[in-house]
């Protein structure tokens, strides 16, 4: 109970006013980023099955061409008023404006709109995507509250440092288990960033935590499928249940996340390390160690490493597949534990496949968020080096801790070989980003839903969150005035 009742004091006493400005940057990369993703994600397949299941009735994949009206599924604003408060309470949906949903369904699903296109950050070094699940709760429950942009970004980072230690007090063994800790550890920051906006006493946080634990769920089995993205979903939705039932009265033992039956060890993580970890709240930013790492292609962070091996190899000898005798790429275990898949069966395991990958690489892909699609998985361009390459796990990529790194070698026919080994990149991380590549990929992902001026406004409010009075206001202005 001891390193529950530190959380939540952490949590309670927790204030942006003590966040350096290097952190809070940080933070507001990572926060714009994740918007952007949910955008280019709220398009996709999955989010609509996801939204047919809940019955929520969402537009159509041309969303934001045609007033929202006359689309027939879409509940109509009733705007502002007077005094410039949001009058409706209809949660949003981000590229879909005002859906006929209720709050945990809204931030369900725009969750799984920033896990589908495998876009949203992760941390460095190790598995876990925490803004993902974050992000559509400070939304999604900060505009139920009127909360300001001050306050969504003060429980976002709040729940990012909760999340992240218990993340990591999971390593290795959980994934190596099977979990996925996305949903596992995202669902407590989740519920603490929630208990934050509805300013939680200590008792109620502890409660909520505990809450959180027994709702805990996420297989790594489930990678390659769209019920990934439904991890995300569910730790988000979750987590925000949590808080809420804890506020309603609903109460659960004050010491599930570390007792002998509880949390930390039905999931196989570290007690003591755990007590290590919690210490360092508000001492050490996660965003500092391990660090956050944001994502320039749509694929899950395993492929990369053979994404750039691949990419380098191209950039100096550009042969054609006819001159290349055979390849092999054999990556760490635990790459390779995360991504078996010899060969996607489907459009979102496309983005799961490292020989998927390598051979669109090589046949002169550039792994796009529009380049994921049957056509592409069946591109008759791509045999002629699926047939050359094998694909494996090896010990000694493994590393000392962390993903580990990646090995690409090639034979040329005339009796060449070249070889390639690649590891994560720090200049990746959240800090590493020139604003200007920053710049492009939010453009790239939000393009399809707003012209070139909007997205200036889009951008600049997003990058000054802590200016925006009233974040249902601004989610109004941009998700559903139009």
């Amino acid at each position: 109970m001891e390193i529950q009742q530190e959380i939540a004091g952490y949590v309670a006493a927790f204030s942006l006013r003590n966040v350096s400005e290097e952190i809070r940057e940080c933070a507001l990369r990572a926060f714009t980023d994740t918007v952007a993703a949910i955008l280019l994600g709220a398009a996709m397949e999955q989010v609509q099955d996801v939204a047919k299941a809940l019955d929520v009735k969402i537009k159509n994949s041309e969303k934001l061409t045609e007033p929202a009206e006359k689309a027939g599924f879409v509940k109509a604003a009733e705007g502002i008023g007077e005094t410039g408060a949001v009058k409706d309470r209809t949660p949003t949906v981000l590229g879909y404006g005002h859906c006929q949903a209720v709050l945990t369904d809204a931030v369900l699903l725009n969750a799984v709109s920033a896990h589908s296109c495998e876009y949203n950050d992760l941390f460095y070094g190790l598995p876990g995507h925490p803004s993902a699940v974050l992000a559509p709760v400070v939304l999604g429950l900060g505009e139920r509250l009127h909360k300001s942009g001050y306050e969504v970004l003060e429980a976002y980072i709040c729940g990012f440092e909760v999340l992240g230690r218990i993340n990591e007090a999971l390593m290795p063994e959980h994934h190596i288990r099977g979990f996925h800790s996305t949903s596992t550890a995202g669902i407590i920051g989740a519920a603490m960033a929630a208990g934050k906006l509805l300013g939680m006493t200590d008792e109620e946080l502890i409660n909520t935590c505990s809450m959180a634990c027994t709702f805990a769920c996420g297989l790594r089995g489930n990678f390659g499928y769209t019920g990934n993205s439904l991890h995300v979903g569910n730790a988000a939705a979750n987590g925000l249940r949590a808080a809420l039932y804890v506020r309603s009265g609903i109460r659960a033992p004050k010491d599930l996340l570390d007792r002998p039956d509880g949390y930390i060890a039905a999931f196989a993580g570290n007690r003591e390390k755990l007590g290590r970890l919690a210490g360092l709240l508000g001492k050490v930013s996660v965003f500092e160690t391990p660090g956050l790492l944001l994502k320039k292609y749509p694929t899950c962070f395993s492929t990369y490493q053979a994404i750039e091996a691949a990419r380098q190899f191209v950039r100096e000898h550009p042969i054609r597949a006819e001159d290349i005798e055979q390849m092999e790429c054999l990556t760490s275990p635990n790459h390779y534990m995360s991504l078996p898949s010899l060969w996607p069966g489907s459009i979102y395991e496309q983005r799961f496949c490292i020989p998927f990958c390598i051979c669109w690489v090589l046949a002169g892909g550039r792994l796009s968020a529009a380049e994921f699609s049957k056509a592409h998985y069946e591109d008759a361009r791509l045999y002629p080096f699926r047939a050359k390459l094998r694909y494996g796990e090896e010990t000694a990529q493994r590393g000392d801790k962390g993903f580990g790194s990646t090995l690409l070698r090639v034979w040329g026919k005339a009796g060449q070989m070249w070889e390639y080994r690649t590891f994560p990149n720090p200049c990746e991380r959240v800090e590493g980003w020139s604003e200007a590549a920053l710049r492009e990929k939010f453009d790239a992902c939000c393009n399809a839903f707003f012209q070139e001026a909007e997205l200036d406004r889009l951008w600049d409010s997003c990058r000054s969150l802590t200016k925006i009075e009233d974040i249902a206001k601004w989610l109004h202005e941009y998700f559903k005035g139009r």
